[in-house]
């Protein structure tokens, strides 16, 4: 899974905690074989957040990944606004 392993965090439990809360979010919402695609496509645009700089460039970053995904995926989205 592509968010969990983009970046080393100095809270690792709490980064793979909501690595896996997203996944288990995406998969609910986004079911079945052809959406499989979509789920990848979330995950790997979140991981982009996780890589930010800073935690300014890391916000920003998650307001840009919702704004797409926030109708297709809304508790995805709610869940890494949350944990994130």
């Amino acid at each position: 899974m592509p968010l969990c392993t983009a970046r080393p965090c100095s809270n690792n439990a709490a980064f793979f905690t909501n690595c896996r809360a997203l996944a288990d979010k995406a998969r609910s919402e986004l079911k079945g074989e052809e959406k499989r695609e979509e789920r990848k496509q979330l995950l790997e645009q979140a991981s982009a957040i996780y890589q930010a700089e800073s935690a300014a460039q890391a916000r920003e970053r998650l307001v840009q990944w919702a704004q797409p995904w926030r109708e297709r995926a809304p508790q995805a989205v709610a869940t890494l606004e949350r944990d994130g």
